[in-house]
């Protein structure tokens, strides 16, 4: 007779090869981790794969990824060991250190803000061993990746509208439009459209967003509509355009202060009107959370109240 226990199931003594191929996605790597011979964690895999009736990973000629199977009981070795640690956390009253990966996303702008520094140091101070896995990527692939469960949460520059992802408001973030060049008549729609600008990700909605605060109503001054003159792939690159006179750009201000200050680049527009846009943490509707993961969406909360 079958016990209604699964004990006999699945052998949780394997977890500590798959992890760390998991983490690695690389054998040799992995077998030096888990302080194993190669050969022995193959076996070790072999036998989870044999359990669960279905392959952790998909061997390619340079490399190896999870499959969808590996994915899952990933996530369940991580939740086994949220467990485990809450477990140890009541027996004895002590807090056990956190640990784990942590797989969050980011549009480029947030890369420059401080909130990651300050992340960074509270890790150091409190949890080490946590592994950060951090994309930078844009919102409509964040919201994928929390629904493929590919990622823990996102930071999003707009608020996702499906169903089964949930947001809150983090923070806010002022655009500014900035050039290298002085600029010596009044800025209007007319001179807007025939100025230069450069493109990168997140620039269109970044300038619409500021044009719709500065020039209400203007429906025609938008970011389709603007003369580029160059086109580059990441924000620092972006950077280095504008400080090298190459156009205009709409940009996140806390991502071009030092710039600011050092008169590198300046602002132009009026000051008065102030072009802002909400930050939200982004996470998969109803589900409960990894004490890890949780802790750390706790630490970006409390950055900003």
């Amino acid at each position: 007779m079958k016990s209604k226990f699964a004990f006999d199931q699945l052998d949780t003594r394997l977890f500590k090869a798959f992890k760390a191929a998991a983490d690695t996605l690389n054998f040799t790597h992995a077998a030096k981790l888990a302080a194993m011979t190669q050969s022995g964690m193959s076996q070790q895999i072999s036998k989870l794969e044999e359990q669960l009736g279905s392959p952790l990973f998909k061997r390619l000629p340079k490399s190896m990824q999870l499959t969808p199977t590996g994915r899952i009981l990933l996530r369940f070795i991580e939740q086994y060991n949220d467990q485990v640690n809450s477990l140890f956390e009541h027996v004895s009253d002590e807090q056990v250190g956190l640990s784990g990966r942590i797989s969050y996303a980011m549009p480029n702008s947030c890369l420059a803000s401080p909130h990651l520094q300050k992340l960074l140091k509270r890790r150091a101070e409190e949890a080490k061993r946590l592994i950060l896995d951090i994309e930078i990527i844009p919102n409509q692939i964040i919201f994928k990746k929390i629904l493929a469960g590919q990622i823990d949460f996102g930071f999003a520059t707009e608020k996702p509208t499906h169903p089964l992802i949930e947001s809150d408001l983090f923070c806010e973030e002022e655009y500014v439009l900035i050039s290298k060049s002085i600029f010596g008549a009044n800025l209007t729609p007319e001179n807007l459209l025939q100025a230069e600008f450069i493109a990168f990700p997140g620039m269109d909605a970044y300038f619409d967003t500021w044009a719709r605060k500065h020039f209400p109503g203007q429906k025609n001054l938008r970011f389709e509509n603007l003369k580029i003159m160059a086109t580059i792939s990441t924000l620092e690159g972006a950077f280095k355009l504008l400080a090298g006179g190459v156009g205009w750009a709409v940009i996140p201000q806390h991502a071009v202060r030092s710039e600011l200050e050092s008169a590198t680049l300046h602002i132009y527009g009026d000051k008065t009107k102030v072009a802002k846009n909400a930050i939200y943490i982004a996470t998969l509707k109803g589900l409960k959370q990894p004490k890890r993961v949780q802790a750390v969406i706790d630490w970006f909360m409390e950055m900003v109240h």
